[in-house]
C-alpha cells in the first residue's frame, strides 16, 4: 500500500508494546495512531491504569501515539476523571460503554451529558461505540447527543454497528451533520470478512458516497501479549479489502475473496486526510 495513514482505531492494555506496533506500522505506512485505555468489562475494570500508562506513552511518541482518554459510562465521578485526563494530555474521548459487554447505563446519562459538555466545549473529538442494531434503544440516545451537543464531532464506531444494513447508518449520516463514522471491524475477523463478502458492492457504494465522513482503523487491542505476525496480518487484511479486487486470507477461506478496490482519492481521505481533519491530528 502506498498511502500515508492514521489509524483512527486501537486499544491499548499497559505493558502493550509500542515499539512493536510502529515497527510494523511503519512498514504500512501508517505514520499516526489513536489507541483508547480499555478495561474489562462490565465497568470497564482498569481502565483507569491503562489510561495512566497510555498517556506517559504518549509523551514517548510524540506526534505517533494520539492518546483519548475513557470513562465508565456508569461512574458519577465520570466528569472529574474525563477533566483529568484533558490536563495530562488526552486528545479526545473513547467511550465503548454501548458494547454489549460494557452496557449498564444509558449513552446519555446525566454525568456523561456533562462529559459531552466538556469535550464540546474544549473542541475534542468523541469515538463512541453503539451498539444500533443489537440495541434499539441506543438509537435513540445516540441521536440526544448529536442533537444536543451540535459543535461535538462524534465518530460512530464500526459503521454504528448497523452493518450489514447500512441504509440505517445513511440515515443517520444524512440527518446529523456532526456524526462520522469508522470503517473498523468491530468483532471477530471472519464475521466482518462475510458481511462484506455477501455484499461487496453495498459497501463499496457506502464508502465511496461518504468519503468525506469515514475514517480507517483496526481495532487492535495492544497489550503484553500481542505479537507482530499477528499485528502485520491483521493490518494487512484491511489494506487488501479496501485496495484489491480480489484477495487471500489465509483463515478465512483458500478461495480467493473479492476487495472493494476503492478510488486512490477515497482511500487517501479515509486513510489520511479525514483522520487529520475530523479529529484535529497534527
Amino acid at each position: 500500500s502506498r498511502f500515508r495513514k492514521i489509524s483512527a482505531h486501537e486499544h491499548f492494555k499497559a505493558g502493550g508494546d509500542m515499539d512493536m506496533y510502529f515497527r510494523v506500522a511503519e512498514e504500512l505506512g501508517i505514520e499516526q495512531a489513536v489507541f483508547v485505555p480499555t478495561g474489562g468489562g462490565q465497568d470497564n475494570k482498569g481502565y483507569q491504569r491503562h489510561m495512566e500508562e497510555l498517556l506517559a506513552v504518549q509523551k514517548r511518541f510524540p506526534g505517533r501515539v494520539i492518546a483519548f482518554a475513557t470513562v465508565d459510562e456508569a461512574d458519577p465521578n465520570a466528569p472529574v476523571v474525563f477533566r483529568q485526563a484533558v490536563e495530562a494530555g488526552a486528545r479526545g474521548l473513547k467511550l465503548i460503554g454501548g458494547h454489549p459487554n460494557f452496557y449498564d447505563t444509558p449513552l446519555d446519562n446525566p454525568q456523561m451529558r456533562e462529559v459531552y459538555r466538556l469535550a464540546e466545549e474544549k473542541g475534542l473529538p468523541l469515538l463512541i461505540h453503539a451498539s444500533l442494531a443489537k440495541f434499539p434503544s441506543q438509537k435513540e440516545e445516540l441521536e440526544r447527543i448529536l442533537r444536543d451537543f451540535p459543535a461535538l464531532v462524534v465518530v460512530a464506531a464500526h459503521y454504528a454497528k448497523t452493518a450489514p444494513r447500512l441504509e440505517n447508518a445513511q440515515a443517520l449520516l444524512d440527518r446529523y451533520p456532526n456524526l462520522f463514522l469508522d470503517l473498523s471491524m468491530g468483532g471477530g475477523l471472519p464475521r466482518y470478512l462475510k458481511e462484506i463478502t455477501m455484499e461487496p458492492r453495498k459497501f463499496r457504494d457506502f464508502i465511496i458516497r461518504n468519503q468525506d465522513r469515514l475514517l480507517w482503523g483496526t481495532d487492535i487491542i495492544l497489550t503484553r501479549k500481542t505479537e507482530e505476525p499477528f499485528l502485520r496480518r491483521r493490518m494487512q487484511v484491511d489494506m487488501n479489502l479496501f485496495e484489491r479486487p480480489w484477495y487471500l486470507e489465509e483463515r478465512a477461506s483458500s478461495e480467493p475473496l473479492p476487495g472493494l478496490r476503492l478510488p486512490p482519492a477515497v482511500l487517501e481521505k479515509i486513510y489520511y486526510s479525514n483522520p487529520k481533519r475530523i479529529l484535529k491530528i497534527k
